[in-house]
């Protein structure tokens, strides 16, 4: 005890620097202890996963797959590419599928008043699983359904 109150005479500083330092590690603990760690049952790819696998999901990508190849053949078609040959080519050198391109030259044909040279406008259906009955049935047999 008297090591204590020698120790406080001479350097009082260190004694409440030290019971600071005692204060704040028994807060920090009390601060850890206090909040359970959270264990996760599913990672995201697993719940994606599972989301995926739903009929209406399902669905929705295999129409818009398929509407997404029946608009870069009507593409195809409006720039006069016939050729299998050359659909390949343009196919393999370009993100057509992947571009707004088919969109883009509909809406300019909108825009200047000309007619598509196919005489055929550019594909839309409605891919919501609710209007599954007013799709196409060629539509819905070419995409699998």
């Amino acid at each position: 005890m008297g090591f204590f109150k020698e120790l406080w005479k001479n350097q009082p500083n260190t004694v409440m620097g030290f019971g600071a330092l005692l204060i704040l590690i028994g807060f920090f603990n009390a601060v850890q202890q206090g909040t359970p760690p959270t264990v996760k049952n599913q990672s995201r790819e697993d719940r994606v996963a599972e989301y995926n696998q739903q009929p209406d999901v399902k669905y929705m990508k295999a129409c818009a797959r398929q509407l997404r190849i029946d608009r870069v053949n009507w593409y195809l078609d409006e720039k006069g590419i016939t050729d299998n040959f050359e659909r390949l080519e343009v196919l393999e050198t370009t993100d057509l599928f992947d571009s707004d391109k088919p969109y883009q030259l509909m809406e300019s044909y909108k825009r200047l008043g000309i007619p598509p040279k196919t005489g055929r406008n550019l594909p839309f259906v409605n891919c919501v699983p609710s209007l599954k009955d007013q799709v196409p049935e060629e539509f819905l047999r070419r995409m699998g359904y």
